[in-house]
């Protein structure tokens, strides 16, 4: 299977990590390996955080030369994918498993590549937001097709 690189900083505690899904006061649901994170909050990283640190840039561009680059069809079912549940106001886990399809083993290497931060930044606009999107969105549509 291909592999994705995301950059992010690497959080100093499971609390600050922008991949948990869920937080309360002693709660926090992991979203790279669907578990509950054992870590007191705000104390440290997990030390088997599947985060892991990316220390040279020549590794990043080895990487990806070796993915590859994905065919414009490929770029945009996934972007009508993301829309679509944009429109639904969907979850991570209905845009992976019931709008793209996938099973479980989906879910960690599409969260490390930054699905559910797209995810989750999509879902947080107001509805304003998200019908400015879906008009601009339209109207690129229309546009695509005249051209």
């Amino acid at each position: 299977m291909p592999k994705a690189i995301l950059e992010l900083e690497i959080p100093e505690s499971c609390w600050r990590c922008p991949c948990i899904q869920d937080r309360t006061k002693t709660y926090r649901w992991c979203g790279l390996d669907g578990g509950i994170c054992p870590n007191p909050p705000y104390e440290k990283r997990r030390d088997d955080c599947p985060l892991k640190p990316v220390e040279d840039k020549q590794e990043n561009e080895q990487l990806r030369a070796q993915v590859g680059k994905p065919t414009i069809e490929q770029v945009a079912w996934i972007a009508k994918c993301i829309c679509q549940n944009a429109d639904e106001r969907g979850t991570f886990r209905h845009l992976i498993y019931d709008i793209m399809g996938y099973g479980g083993e989906a879910y960690q290497p599409l969260c490390e590549a930054g699905l559910l931060r797209i995810n989750n930044s999509m879902t947080e606009l107001t509805p304003e937001q998200v019908e400015a999107l879906q008009q601009e969105n339209e109207q690129l549509r229309k546009k695509g097709r005249k051209g």
